[in-house]
């Protein structure tokens, strides 16, 4: 399983999303089909850039509550 984590500045448009997961599975040298999951701050849920992309890439998107974060 290969989870992606998405951070983004708010208005970041879900093209700049799909071609920043590009990058970086390219430099990893896996493919597209390689992630499961997106996973994101639960502040950044309402993001339309992130939940837009998850929705194209067909990829469900997980909320992380802050202090899970700042644990981990």
């Amino acid at each position: 399983m290969i989870v992606a984590g998405i951070g983004c500045r708010k208005g970041t448009s879900a093209a700049e999303v799909r071609a920043a997961l590009a990058r970086a599975l390219d430099d990893s040298g896996l493919g597209p089909d390689a992630l499961t999951l997106l996973a994101t701050s639960a502040a950044k849920l309402g993001e339309a850039g992130i939940r837009e992309a998850a929705d194209a890439l067909g990829l469900a998107l997980k909320g992380v509550e802050q202090a899970a974060l700042e644990a981990a």
